[in-house]
C-alpha cells in the first residue's frame, strides 16, 4: 500500500507542468526603456559652492529629482544603465558627463532606484525635458 502510495506521489509530481526558466543558473532579466518628464525643477546651490547659507548666481542649480524611478528589476538586470535627454529626435546621453546645454550644463546621476537631472545656470530656459532611461 506504501508502494502505490509512492508511485502516485511520483506520478502526480512528474506531471506537474514545469516553469520556463533559463538554463545557465538563473533568471536573466530583460533590457528596459523609460521615459520621464523633468518638469518639476527645484531651485538650489550646488552643494560644493554653499557659504554661510549664501550662493553667488554662477553656483545656481535647478533639480529634479525621480525618487524610486528604477525598480528592484531594472537594478538586478546586471545592465548598464544610461540617461538620455531627448531632443529633436535625437538621443543624448547626459548622465557619467555634463554636457553643454542651452548655454549651461546638464547632467543626470542614478543612485541607487533614485534618478536626479541637474541643469546648471541661474536661469532656466525651458519648463520641461523628456527624458529616457536605458538598461541594456
Amino acid at each position: 500500500m506504501v508502494l502505490i502510495a509512492h508511485a502516485t506521489i511520483i506520478l502526480a509530481l512528474s506531471s506537474c507542468k514545469k516553469e520556463n526558466t533559463p538554463t545557465g543558473g538563473g533568471y536573466q532579466y530583460q533590457p528596459f526603456t523609460k521615459d520621464l518628464v523633468a518638469g518639476r525643477w527645484i531651485k538650489s546651490c550646488d552643494p560644493q559652492y554653499v557659504h554661510n547659507s549664501e550662493c553667488s548666481s554662477e553656483h545656481q542649480i535647478y533639480v529634479d529629482d525621480f525618487p524610486g524611478a528604477l525598480n528592484t528589476q531594472n537594478l538586478t538586470c546586471g545592465c548598464t544603465i544610461k540617461v538620455y535627454l531627448e531632443l529633436d529626435g535625437k538621443d543624448i546621453q547626459i548622465n557619467g558627463s555634463p554636457i553643454d546645454f542651452m548655454g549651461n550644463k546638464l547632467q543626470a546621476t542614478v543612485r541607487d532606484a533614485d534618478i536626479t537631472i541637474i541643469y546648471k545656470g541661474s536661469t532656466l530656459p525651458f519648463s520641461f525635458l523628456r527624458i529616457k532611461v536605458v538598461g541594456n
